[in-house]
């Protein structure tokens, strides 16, 4: 009986192929990006909150502050 976590020789060559694609595509990031996103702290106030309204404030407040960094760079 075959072991069930080998794959078959097929998908074996289908995945070399597909990394050494990568690994050939990863050549040519050799510069990063930059990023123009203000940094944000990951603590979030606790205004006497239950955990469920503290995640939908932070929510909302990153959701405007991402609406405000896109026009920004838009304009």
């Amino acid at each position: 009986m075959k072991d069930t976590l080998e794959k078959p020789d097929s998908e074996r060559e289908a995945a070399a192929l597909d990394n050494a694609r990568w690994a050939f595509i990863n050549e040519w990031q050799v510069e990063s990006q930059s990023t123009d996103r203000t940094p944000m702290r990951s603590a979030v106030a606790n205004a006497g909150q239950t955990p469920s309204e503290q995640r939908s404030f932070s929510r909302r407040s990153h959701q405007l502050r991402y609406k405000e960094w896109s026009q920004e760079r838009h304009d």
